[in-house]
């Protein structure tokens, strides 16, 4: 059900997205897109998903949800490191009460 959910959204979407580029509504420069950045976060996504899906396979769903939980902190700290976004005072509480 997902994956025909996900490829009619992707045609139709897409579609409009095509329909739009091409009678200037919506302007597109690829050449100011950040591809390394789009492949990498995508890279990361498709392996996070492999990742959850085995842990499930191979162990219970309370571990597998205590390691997703691990990965909201390192996702700041990559935040941080690599896009040099500033973070609130509020989000390192969270950080820390998600650690504690």
């Amino acid at each position: 059900f997902l994956a025909h959910m996900g490829g009619w959204a992707s045609i139709l979407l897409g579609s409009g997205l095509a329909f739009m580029l091409s009678r200037g509504i919506y302007l597109l420069k690829l050449s100011e897109v950040p591809w390394a950045m789009v492949f990498s976060s995508s890279l990361s996504s498709a392996l996070f998903n492999f990742l959850i899906k085995f842990g499930l396979s191979r162990e219970t769903p309370v571990t597998t949800s205590l390691g997703t939980q691990i990965g909201i902190p390192l996702n700041l700290l990559v935040d941080v490191l690599i896009v040099h976004s500033h973070f609130h005072w509020c989000q390192a509480a969270g950080v820390l009460t998600m650690l504690l």
